[in-house]
């Protein structure tokens, strides 16, 4: 034998990569980014789905209002709250 002494741990020579906590630092920051990513995109979804119900009761309004101006029959500004609603009815929406 050579006549020195063996180190019980050998020397950590530099090590290249990435350390354990290192990657579940920038494991969690990517699934933080992709929650908040989902979400905005859930929240989009629901805006565009709102709006399209929204446009179609805005058409159903107005050619109902047209239908009325054609037939002459325009309701009382008495009545007007009630046809509002008969005509929501109509058309599926809760509220007019």
């Amino acid at each position: 034998m050579n006549g020195a002494p063996k180190a019980r741990w050998p020397r950590r020579e530099l090590a290249a990569g990435f350390t354990l906590i290192e990657v579940l630092v920038a494991l969690s920051i990517t699934a933080v980014a992709l929650v908040a990513g989902l979400r905005a995109t859930a929240a989009l979804t629901d805006n565009a789905a709102r709006q399209s119900a929204v446009l179609l009761a805005q058409v159903c309004a107005e050619n109902q209002l047209v239908d009325l101006r054609l037939s002459r029959r325009l309701p009382r500004l008495a009545r007007a709250a009630a046809t509002a609603f008969r005509l929501a009815a109509r058309c599926g929406s809760r509220r007019p």
